[in-house]
């Protein structure tokens, strides 16, 4: 913490004094920044999951996000030499840590919400997701920011980036074969629905209801480390994919919200239950490499027999459909 307290006074200018507190410990760590003028939150990223092309290409995405003013999100602020991104190394370790500073965005995370209010907020969240893809289709220019994939093999493939559900503790025999079948039709739907442009690009990829935070009714968007090139409606799985319970009313709210700003066509329809079921079994992966986080220990059994429910709905109705079509 001390070398924390240190470089931040380093990199960043700060009105008055500035009490640094931890404020989660994940993927990366963040901190709050709290003077009695000013709060912010100081992001220090894990070393080697981006690249700083790929970092100062999140933060330009959210500056272009906010000036559009139709969504909050973290204004991220510049280092005294004026960069966005600024680095440090570790006395101890001898690592280089980049970080960034953003605005405290105040408020309740959707996820405390439940009954109507949950499916109120959910569907306002969908209007968000729209909003973000309508930008993106409409800035030419976020199809150069460098980030990474989020296709079929960085989510499920052989090299996925977060490992492989297989690893996820619990699983037996018939759950791995079911998974294998569901993960193989996955990959055969998502090659025919392809990636033009009207369902695949810049996503936030992290839209977990964690991550949007409700300040009044207003609605606001945080934590686009994940963010990266994606179909649109993955960002429909990663809304919902914390939920086993209300699931069906969740997507009809999300939907709803989402086509009072952007039209779903019928083939993105079709692959809804796709989406939903394969951003499941990806946090299957992410639980089992990460085993010791907060999140983990959080989750019960009933996120894996909802899982294998939808598996197995999914996997007949896909085998049943290649029959009739023989």
């Amino acid at each position: 913490m001390e070398t924390v307290r240190r470089e931040f006074e380093r990199m960043f200018l700060f009105p008055d004094y500035a009490e640094i507190g931890l404020l989660k410990n994940s993927e990366n760590l963040t901190f709050t920044v709290a003077s009695p003028v000013r709060k912010a939150v100081l992001r220090v990223n894990r070393p080697g999951y981006h690249t700083k092309e790929e970092l100062l290409a999140e933060l330009q995405w959210m500056e272009q996000i906010r000036r559009g003013g139709k969504l909050t999100v973290p204004q991220a602020f510049p280092g005294r030499d004026g960069s966005l991104l600024q680095s440090f190394r570790s006395p101890e370790s001898g690592v280089e840590y980049d970080c960034s500073l953003f605005s405290f965005l105040p408020g309740k995370a959707v996820c405390e919400l439940h009954g109507q209010q949950l499916l109120d907020r959910v569907s306002q969240v969908g209007a968000a997701a729209a909003i973000l893809h309508t930008q993106v289709q409409k800035e030419s220019d976020t199809a150069r920011f460098r980030r990474f994939t989020w296709d079929f093999e960085s989510l499920l493939g052989e090299n996925a980036r977060w490992g492989s559900w297989s690893d996820y503790p619990g699983l037996t025999q018939k759950d791995r074969i079911l998974f294998r079948q569901a993960s193989t039709i996955i990959e055969g739907r998502l090659s025919a629905y392809g990636k033009e442009p009207d369902r695949y690009g810049l996503i936030h990829s992290d839209l977990h209801l964690s991550n949007v935070i409700m300040d009044g009714e207003k609605l606001q968007i945080i934590d686009f480390d994940d963010c990266g090139f994606g179909w649109f409606l993955y960002d429909l799985g990663c809304s919902l994919v914390q939920y086993s319970d209300g699931l069906e009313e969740l997507c009809k709210a999300w939907l709803q919200g989402y086509q009072t700003v952007r039209c779903l066509s019928l083939q993105d329809f079709a692959e809804i239950p796709t989406f939903v079921l394969m951003r499941r079994i990806v946090r299957l992966a992410w639980l089992g490499s990460h085993g010791e986080s907060d999140t983990a220990k959080t989750v019960g059994t009933e996120y894996l027999e909802k899982t294998r429910r939808m598996a197995y709905e999914f996997v007949r109705r896909n085998v049943q459909k290649a029959a009739a079509v023989c």
